[in-house]
């Protein structure tokens, strides 16, 4: 892999791997979400799938058809560009169900739907719409940096998180880290930033929650079965935020 170079482009490689799809993966219907898909997992249960993929048809109609031409089973080659537009549609609970159609019995998407999402993963016009779709997050992040005076890479990467899987740092949250932690160092105040968070998370994904976002403040970590130490792995410092040329 090769090691990213500015931190924002840090922040994206870390909570990738974090939420496990890169700008490919697919998953299935495991948490009742429907499909989830790209970067960010956007997904169908949470109605941020949908513009997704509207979008990256409109950005090139002609490549999207190509991408959603797979070989479907008894059917052969087949275009399901206009059954994937039409789910995505739909009111959030009837994509859901249309996608959890679409999964076997272990909830995993069929292979030619999963076939189709690498093919507009591997697009890099469409990964250019990914990373459009997530500016929204990486300036929610960028506002909670400057908010809570981080200066750090770390604390970037920490509040890009934040603002993905957790949607911002909610008001009990907040409360909580003023407590522990209005001042000091940046490096205990990152800690208590995690805790918080995972304290205020739904109680079924503290534990997840509590592993990243540890991970992220301390450099290293084990999250979803895997070891990171964010510096080898992305070459994320405790420096100062290294910005794009230009």
């Amino acid at each position: 892999m090769t090691t990213p170079k500015t931190t924002e482009e840090k922040c994206w490689a870390i909570t990738a791997s974090f939420e496990g799809c890169g700008y490919t993966g697919l998953t299935g219907n495991f948490d009742g979400q429907g499909w989830s898909w790209g970067l960010l997992s956007w997904a169908l249960g949470q109605g941020t799938l949908q513009p997704l993929i509207l979008a990256c048809h409109e950005a090139g109609p002609e490549t999207f058809r190509r991408c959603c031409t797979v070989d479907v089973p008894n059917l052969g080659e087949t275009d399901l560009s206009e059954q994937l537009l039409a789910t995505c549609r739909k009111p959030v609970a009837e994509a859901v169900a249309s996608a959890a159609e679409r999964c076997d019995a272990g909830k995993r998407p069929l292979e030619h739907w999963r076939r189709v999402f690498e093919n507009l993963g591997s697009e890099p016009g469409f990964q250019a719409v990914q990373r459009a779709h997530g500016r929204s997050y990486m300036d929610h992040a960028r506002a909670i940096f400057a908010e809570l005076g981080f200066k750090t890479e770390r604390g970037l990467a920490l509040c890009f998180d934040i603002a993905v899987q957790d949607g911002g740092v909610k008001a009990e949250a907040r409360a909580a880290f003023e407590r522990e932690a209005p001042s000091g160092p940046e490096e205990q105040r990152l800690v208590a930033l995690a805790e918080a968070v995972a304290s205020c998370a739904v109680p079924a994904f503290q534990d997840d929650v509590r592993s990243r976002k540890l991970c992220v403040a301390t450099g290293r970590g084990h999250v979803h079965g895997r070891d990171y130490d964010l510096e080898r792995d992305f070459g994320l410092t405790f420096g100062p935020v290294v910005e794009a040329e230009g």
